[in-house]
C-alpha cells in the first residue's frame, strides 16, 4: 500500500460475514477508504448479519449512491437498530436517496442526522418517509438549518417517536413554538425533547409553546440550554411545566436575578395545580444571584414541585452565598447539588461550614437569625472551583466528621476539585481524618476525576 493511501475495509467486511459476536457497534474511522464499493460489499455483509446494531459512518462523505445502498439495507436488515450516515456533504440528495430504507425499516430505532447539511426541502422526504415507519424512536437533527418550514414538515408524522433532537435547528418565534405546542398535546410517546441553541427561540415562541406542553402526558425531559427565553418566557415555562417532566435544563439563558425571581412567582402561582414531579434542574450561568437562587430553591423543594424520589439541582457558573446554601440545607428532597464556580469564596466557605455544624448564622443589622440545617438525604456535593483555601476546606472537612450523625449522613461523594487549597497536605490529612468516620465517602480532589466513573467496559463498541 501506497504510503498514506486511505486504507481499505476488507477485514471489516470480513468480521460482518463471519457474524463476529464481538461487533456489535462500528464506528468507521475517517482514514479508512469508503466508495461505492466498500459501502455495495458492507451492505451485502450487512443482510446477514445478526449482531451488529449500531453503525457510525459519519466521518465520511456519503454520496446518494451509497445512500441508496443503504435504504436497500435497511429495507431487509431486522439487525440494524441505529445509523449515522454521512458527514456535513450529504445533504437532502442524500437524505432523500436513504428515504426508501428509512420507510420500509422495521428495525431502525434511532437516526442520527446530526450536521448533515440538511433544509427544509430534506425534511419533507424524511416526513413521507416517517409516514410509513413504525419502528423510529430517537430523531436527531441537531445543527440543520430546518427553520420552521422544515419542522411543519415534519411534525405530523412524528406521532410514535419517543426522543426528538432540534438542537441548533434554526427555529424561531411563535410559528415554531405552535408546531411544537400541535406535537406536544397529541403525542402519548414523546419523552425528550431537546431545543439548545436555538438563538431566536424567546418569550413569543414560549408563549406559542404553551398550551401543548401545559397538557403534555408523556415529555419527562426538555432542554432549553443557550435559548433567550427572557423572564416573561421562563415565568410562562415554570407556569406551564407538564406533570411528567422529570428533568429541565435552562442553563445559559441569561436570565438573571430577575428572570430567575419570575420563575419562583411562576411556581408559586400555580399552587394547587398538577403535581409536578422535578427530579433534575439544570441552570447552569444564568446570571442567578444569591436571593434569586436560593428563592428558587424553597419554592423548587416543595412536596407538589419536585419528586418523592428525590431532586438533583445544579447552578454552576452562578454566584451562590449564605441563602443558596441554607435553602439546600433545609430542603428534605435534595439528593445531589452542583454549585461548581459559584463564586463561594471565604464567606460561602464560612456560611456552609456554620450549616454542617448547625450553628445559626445572625442576619446583619439586626436580631434574627438563619437557622441551619441538616441537609437530610444529600448525597453528592459538589463545590468545585469556588476559590476555597485550604483552611476553609479543612474547616469543611472536619466539621462534616464530627457531625456525620446529624449533617449529611447519607453522603457518598464531595467534589472540592479546581480549589486553590484542595491539594495541600492538611487537606489530604483532613480527607484522611473524615474517610475514618465516614468510610464510604469518596472525596474528589482532582478535576479529571470528576464525572461518570462507572467501571464499565463495553468490548462490543469497535472503532475501525
Amino acid at each position: 500500500m501506497a504510503w498514506g493511501a486511505p486504507r481499505g475495509i476488507d477485514d471489516i467486511i470480513a468480521r460482518v460475514r463471519a457474524n463476529d459476536a464481538s461487533l456489535a457497534s462500528l464506528y468507521l474511522m475517517r482514514q479508512r477508504r469508503f466508495e461505492l464499493a466498500d459501502a455495495n460489499a458492507l451492505c451485502a455483509a450487512l443482510v446477514e448479519n445478526t449482531v451488529l446494531d449500531d453503525l457510525n459512518i459519519s466521518s465520511h462523505a456519503v454520496s446518494p449512491e451509497i445512500a441508496a445502498a443503504f435504504a436497500s439495507l435497511l429495507a431487509s436488515t431486522a439487525a440494524l437498530k441505529s445509523l449515522d450516515l454521512g458527514n456535513a456533504s450529504f445533504g437532502d440528495q442524500g437524505l432523500s436517496a436513504l428515504c426508501p430504507g428509512i420507510a420500509s425499516s422495521r428495525s431502525l430505532l434511532r437516526l442520527n442526522l446530526e450536521n448533515k447539511g440538511l433544509t427544509a426541502s430534506g425534511c419533507i422526504h424524511l416526513a413521507e418517509a416517517l409516514a410509513t415507519n413504525s419502528s423510529l424512536q430517537e430523531l436527531i437533527l441537531t445543527r440543520n438549518n430546518i427553520g420552521e418550514q422544515g419542522l411543519a414538515a415534519l411534525c405530523p408524522a412524528l406521532g410514535t417517536l419517543q426522543i426528538l433532537s432540534l438542537t441548533e435547528c434554526g427555529l424561531s418565534g411563535t410559528d415554531s413554538g405552535a408546531i411544537l405546542s400541535t406535537l406536544l398535546s397529541t403525542s402519548s410517546s414523546l419523552k425528550v425533547l431537546r431545543l439548545e441553541d436555538n438563538t431566536a427561540l424567546d418569550a413569543n415562541f414560549m408563549n406559542a409553546l404553551s398550551p401543548g406542553l401545559a397538557v403534555s402526558s408523556s415529555l419527562q425531559e426538555l432542554y432549553l440550554r443557550g435559548c433567550p427565553l427572557q423572564s416573561e418566557g421562563i415565568a410562562t415555562l415554570f407556569f406551564n411545566l407538564p406533570s411528567a417532566l422529570s428533568h429541565l435544563d435552562i442553563s445559559g439563558t441569561d436570565l438573571g436575578t430577575e428572570g430567575l425571581i419570575s420563575a419562583t412567582v411562576a411556581l408559586a402561582e400555580r399552587s394547587g395545580g398538577a403535581q409536578l414531579n422535578l427530579r433534575r434542574l439544570v441552570a447552569c450561568g444564568c446570571g442567578g444571584d444569591d436571593l434569586s437562587i436560593g428563592a428558587l430553591i424553597v419554592a423548587l423543594t416543595t412536596e407538589q414541585c419536585c419528586s418523592s424520589q428525590g431532586i438533583y439541582l445544579d447552578f454552576s457558573g452562578n454566584a451562590a452565598g449564605l441563602l443558596t446554601l441554607t435553602a439546600l440545607a433545609h430542603c428534605p428532597q435534595l439528593r445531589a447539588v452542583c454549585l461548581h464556580d459559584c463564586k463561594l469564596g471565604f464567606e460561602g466557605g464560612d456560611a456552609l461550614y456554620y450549616q454542617i455544624l448547625g450553628l445559626n448564622v445572625a442576619v446583619d443589622d439586626s436580631d434574627d437569625e438563619i437557622q441551619a440545617g441538616t441537609f437530610f438525604d444529600l448525597q453528592e456535593l459538589d463545590i468545585s472551583a469556588n476559590a476555597l483555601e485550604s483552611t476553609q476546606l479543612v474547616n469543611i472537612l472536619d466539621a462534616l466528621q464530627t457531625t456525620s450523625d446529624t449533617c449529611c449522613p447519607t453522603l457518598r461523594q464531595l467534589v472540592i476539585a479546581a480549589n486553590p487549597g484542595a491539594m495541600e497536605k492538611d487537606v489530604t490529612d483532613a480527607i484522611e481524618r473524615l474517610q475514618a468516620v465516614r468510610t464510604g465517602l469518596d472525596v474528589v480532589r482532582r478535576s479529571a476525576d470528576t464525572g461518570e466513573r462507572d467501571g464499565h467496559n463495553n468490548n462490543n463498541n469497535n472503532t475501525s
